[in-house]
């Protein structure tokens, strides 16, 4: 009889931080797989970008947003070398979902939230159908 391997809490993040990070740089790319960076605009493989947050990864209440718009995709320059470009990131943020956008995940960004594994289970199943729809649409 084989006994199924209950994931860590932290593994389970980790599973979820990757399909998540998937799912943003492949939701909007065109069927080439080619996607542009949010703050910059330089259009890239999907691979090559980057999941950037305004919002820290650390605020967990924001952390795996995919509807506000606290993750984009990023090419690695804005992401890391020019730490996110938060405040051209905000400017963009609220010229594309509405003016206030940008401070209102800075305000949901500082709610705690305390996830349990079925949480990030259900997230990564989540996760996992959107991004296979993607690929079936291409």
């Amino acid at each position: 009889m084989d006994k199924k391997k209950t994931k860590t809490t932290s593994q389970l993040k980790k599973e979820l931080d990757k399909i998540f990070s998937v799912y943003i740089r492949r939701r909007d790319a065109d069927w080439q797989g080619f996607n542009f960076c949010f703050t910059c605009k330089r259009k890239m493989h999907w691979q090559k970008l980057h999941a950037g947050h305004f919002q820290t990864r650390s605020k967990h209440s924001i952390r795996w947003d995919y509807e506000l718009g606290n993750v984009q995709p990023q090419c690695p320059k804005c992401n890391l070398w020019e730490a996110g470009q938060q405040y051209k990131y905000g400017i963009y943020l609220d010229q594309k979902y509405g003016e206030g956008r940008a401070q209102l995940l800075e305000q949901l960004g500082n709610q705690i939230v305390k996830y349990t594994k079925q949480d990030y289970e259900e997230k990564i199943s989540f996760f996992k159908r959107e991004v296979t729809k993607i690929i079936n649409e291409q």
